[in-house]
């Protein structure tokens, strides 16, 4: 059973739901989106090693995550991997994250999108200590599947 809130929805968010529903329930409307993008999320997660985790998670290690990732324009988790080493070029990174970022710049913006959910959801897991698994690739494979 779930809880009651009270919620402010945005003039954005009112015009997505005007135009896909003739009747405007919001509960089932919310939830639904929350499935949906929970579904996407979950469709668009790539298949990375430890080897790509580690500079992923390293690079957004007490990273605030306070803006929508939409108002950032695009998502280049390879670029904050080079950032976070002060890097400008691939060479100049520690030669165990070169080939992980070599892969992860190849990921599309949805597989991003995906990839820095776990992110989140990994740094808020272990600061819960709620994370399970006895290696990292367990840790990010029960986020995956929950």
């Amino acid at each position: 059973m779930g809880i009651k809130k009270s919620v402010s929805l945005s003039d954005s968010s009112i015009a997505f739901a005007n135009a896909r529903f003739e009747e405007i329930n919001w509960s089932p409307i919310i939830n639904g989106a929350i499935a949906d993008l929970k579904w996407l999320l979950k469709a668009s997660t790539p298949d990375l090693s430890a080897a790509d985790w580690l500079p992923i998670l390293n690079a957004y290690n007490g990273h605030f995550f306070d803006t929508p990732l939409h108002r950032s324009g695009s998502i280049s988790i390879a670029s904050c991997i080079m950032d976070d080493h002060g890097a400008l070029e691939l060479k100049e990174l520690p030669e165990e994250y070169r080939e992980p970022v070599r892969r992860i710049a190849k990921l599309t913006q949805a597989e991003q999108m995906a990839t820095l959910d776990i992110v989140r959801r990994f740094w808020q897991s272990t600061t819960n200590k709620t994370i399970s698994g006895d290696t990292l690739e367990d840790q990010i494979k029960n986020l995956i599947n929950s």
